[in-house]
């Protein structure tokens, strides 16, 4: 038996409820966005995807944090320290002495004479501490020569005298394995130009290691100095002192202890050269009195 297809009328009732109304929602699939309970659940989502967010943010940010943290532990490790320091120590010496003598005198038929004599001597050292950075701020306060030159050069410099323990101090920063020669250091005082302060002035009184100067700031140095003699010191012959030091503070210094006399003027004087692959310029001898 076939099915008859009964046309529905322009007419018919749609209304919410109706069957045609119901009918409709069933054929699209109809769903409803009035419901509370579903936009309670995408809210809740929303929510939750915003939180994810946040705490993903907050991790990232601290993982780059804990990178950056982890690099400069590594570079603090690693690099090396340039702001070592050397203690210096100058002994000086008082000496008092107490000299005491009593003479008794008698004289009838026997004659009676004594005498004493006392001597005391005190000498009392005490120990001035002086602490110097390894580094080449604020060094060469009397001269710095920049380079070099591959023959003996003579440098005169003036000083006047502050205070009357002094120590003359030659810093060398040496790059590119070259050496600085020094010979013939001096340190007179116009008042009496002929007696000469400093000992062992020449180096002569050395052999392979240094009398009467002290080297410090060597920490690290690839090669030594020493005591050279013979052709490479000037007018070719006795003895010098030879630089070749490159400590990892970049600078070594050469000193000695001296008395002065408060206001009088001083002449220092040297000799040296530069010896090396180069570029001079980067090479730097500073000079001071400290």
């Amino acid at each position: 038996m076939s099915r008859i297809w009964k046309p529905r009328s322009v007419w018919e009732d749609e209304t919410s409820g109706s069957k045609a109304s119901n009918e409709k929602k069933a054929f699209w699939f109809y769903k409803s966005n009035k419901n509370p309970d579903h936009k309670e659940e995408e809210e809740e989502n929303r929510k939750i995807k915003r939180i994810r967010r946040v705490l993903f943010f907050i991790i990232f940010i601290l993982g780059i944090t804990l990178l950056v943290l982890l690099a400069v532990a590594a570079y603090l490790a690693l690099a090396p320290n340039s702001s070592t320091s050397t203690t210096i120590i100058t002994p000086t010496s008082t000496t008092s002495e107490t000299s005491t003598t009593s003479e008794t005198s008698t004289t009838s038929e026997t004659s009676t004479t004594s005498e004493t004599s006392t001597t005391s001597e005190t000498t009392t050292t005490s120990v001035t501490a002086m602490n110097v950075a390894c580094t080449t701020s604020g060094r060469g306060t009397l001269k710095i020569v920049t380079g070099g030159s591959a023959t003996w050069t003579q440098y005169q410099l003036n000083y006047t005298a502050s205070t009357t323990s002094r120590m003359i101090m030659f810093g060398f920063h040496i790059v590119n394995s070259n050496t600085y020669y020094l010979d013939s250091v001096s340190i007179v005082d116009r008042n009496a130009p002929s007696i000469e302060l400093l000992m062992n002035p020449s180096f002569e009184s050395s052999t392979t290691i240094l009398i009467d100067w002290t080297q410090w700031c060597t920490t690290g140095c690839s090669t030594s100095s020493w005591i050279v003699s013979g052709s490479n010191c000037h007018l070719g012959v006795g003895n010098c002192f030879q630089d070749s030091c490159i400590p990892s503070s970049g600078i070594d210094f050469l000193t000695q202890s001296f008395t002065a006399s408060v206001g009088d003027k001083y002449t220092i004087s040297f000799w040296i050269r530069l010896v090396g692959p180069g570029p001079p310029p980067l090479n730097k001898l500073y000079v001071d009195i400290v």
